[in-house]
């Protein structure tokens, strides 16, 4: 049976297949238009093929009139370079709108939370401990990478413009981390489904 594996949407201007499942990962979320770009698919996909895609999503708990809700969602897109986070109820639709009856839609990152000591954005989280990667997201430790960044800057061992994307990725750190202690955000959306 062909499967297709997509690592990137826009393969997909160049694929030539006749699979009768895609998988594909990590681009839904950068698509302007989902709709249009899962109806391409049929290009790809037989009839009654299989579909799955595993994502970043705003979860359904995310509520667009609640100020926390709308900075973390901008702090993720902004860092990113995503136009628009999508609710998992949004992506479902847009597969409707495709033709794909959605008949799997799960948050892997809770789904999953069981087999880990730790939640998924831990890593993300600050701390005060200097021997932690984490240092780097406390107000101290931003000042301190941001300094230092400033000196390997200047003497030419990090490339111009190297402390604005830290400060960017820092923005984008702080929004990932928030999203998931507000449980607004998932790396993680996991969903599958039929062309009808």
């Amino acid at each position: 049976m062909p499967c297709i594996l997509l690592r990137r949407f826009a393969m997909l201007l160049v694929a030539q297949a006749n699979g009768e499942r895609v998988f594909f990962d990590s681009d839904i979320a950068n698509l302007s238009d989902l709709a249009a770009c899962l109806r391409e698919l049929r290009r790809v996909v037989k009839p009654g093929g299989t579909i799955a895609c595993y994502d970043w999503c705003m979860t359904n708990i995310y509520d667009e009139s609640l100020e926390t809700h709308r900075v973390c969602k901008r702090e993720i897109e902004d860092g990113a370079g995503i136009p628009d986070l999508r609710t998992f109820a949004e992506v479902d639709a847009a597969a409707r709108q495709a033709g794909i009856t959605v008949y799997a839609g799960t948050d892997k990152a809770v789904a999953d939370a069981s087999k880990r000591d730790t939640p998924w954005h831990y890593e993300l989280t600050p701390t005060y401990n200097p021997f932690s990667l984490r240092f780097q997201y406390n107000p101290f430790g931003k000042a301190v990478l941001h300094f230092l960044l400033q000196v390997i800057e200047f003497i030419g061992l990090a490339p111009a413009g190297s402390c604005e994307v830290s400060k960017t990725l820092l923005i984008s750190a702080k929004g990932l981390a928030d999203g998931g202690d507000l449980g607004v955000f998932t790396p993680a959306y996991f969903w599958a489904g039929k062309f009808n």
